[in-house]
């Protein structure tokens, strides 16, 4: 799969990708250009690729890429610095999104927040992935709700809505009516302490992920499942793999939600991988060919670069140093495998 993220155009605004997944136009006749709208003072481009949608990725088995959500790719400013978002921010994009959207009211609050997400209805495993954006989104305005406190903001100011926007996104109403929630939601004094709670809490700025580097870890990650699938690995070394691929998409996908914290958790975890492989993982991969070693090797490069957008790439670097940087202390089980990653390290 190639990316290529063009500039925000001049006159709409748009931010768009270009986006080749085999040697097929993308969506079978759909183009090859995705594009999306402006949200809220920063770039929010949301286009979903999806594997069933290519007459060559018909299935897992033909080596093609899983379906990947490319979601909150944003623009540096024209100092080239990244541009800032807060919890508060992204909850009143949210919001902004959720009650703009004409809809029936007929419509389930699942298939709702699945829209308010950009998970398409064909998406694998859906429902999780509904969850787990809803829940993301709670904790999201629980977040705001103690920044407004540590800054002392009387409760009263904001108790009215917050509450709302919880329930609506508690998983257990997922089986009502958007009718049953639109009301509330749609009240002016929503986007009213949203809007002014973002502007309140401009302090507790975190950095975003420019475009250019969101699409180069999403094209990494595409190539790298590309090869995963055509290459004849070992179980637990595909496995690995697998999880690292996985957990940093899934850090990209809750990005609009939680910002740049859900690639550096990502990132934790994958660095705690590698740092202390499974015996079963170090074994494969010693006893593994080339075009193994070299799969392995692709799948730490991607981590190495997601640590670099995400801040963590000196705690990746010590934890690896700390496990592989003597050979007289390293586990016998791992030093093979140490000595791939130390070279991976460092190119």
């Amino acid at each position: 799969m190639r990316v290529t993220a063009l500039p925000p155009d001049a006159h709409t605004g748009f931010i768009t990708l270009q986006v080749q997944p085999c040697d097929v136009d993308l969506f079978a006749g759909c183009g090859a250009l995705a594009r999306g709208p402006v949200w809220v003072a920063h770039w929010v481009l949301h286009v979903w690729v999806c594997s069933t949608c290519c007459p060559a990725c018909t299935s897992r088995s033909s080596g093609c890429v899983s379906p990947v959500l490319f979601a909150g790719i944003t623009a540096a400013d024209t100092k080239g610095r990244n541009m800032q978002t807060t919890p508060a921010t992204r909850i009143y994009t949210i919001h902004q999104h959720l009650i703009n959207k004409g809809r029936p009211d007929s419509h389930t609050m699942r298939d709702v927040w699945a829209e308010v997400f950009d998970i398409p209805k064909g998406a694998p495993h859906l429902d999780d992935w509904v969850i787990e954006a809803a829940l993301a989104f709670r904790a999201e305005v629980d977040l705001t709700s103690k920044h407004l406190d540590a800054l002392q903001v009387p409760p009263t100011l904001t108790s009215s809505v917050f509450p709302r926007l919880r329930n609506a996104a508690n998983p257990v109403v997922f089986g009502t009516q958007w009718g049953n929630h639109k009301a509330a939601l749609q009240a002016p004094e929503c986007a009213l302490v949203l809007s002014w709670s973002a502007w309140v809490l401009k302090q507790f700025g975190e950095d975003e992920i420019a475009q250019e580097q969101f699409a180069a870890i999403v094209a990494h990650l595409a190539e790298l499942e590309q090869l995963l699938q055509a290459t004849e690995m070992p179980p637990a070394l595909h496995a690995f793999v697998q999880r690292q691929v996985d957990d940093i998409r899934a850090a990209l996908r809750m990005y609009p939600i939680q910002g740049i914290k859900a690639l550096k958790k990502a990132v934790d975890t994958a660095t705690g991988a590698f740092a202390a492989p499974d015996e079963a993982v170090a074994e494969e991969y010693k006893r593994a060919g080339p075009e193994v070693k070299g799969v392995f090797k692709k799948t730490f490069d991607a981590l190495k670069q997601a640590a670099e957008v995400a801040g963590n790439a000196e705690k990746l670097t010590s934890a690896v140093e700390a496990i592989y940087g003597s050979a007289s202390t390293a586990a016998p089980h791992i030093k093979a495998i140490g000595q791939s990653v130390l070279s991976a390290l460092g190119n």
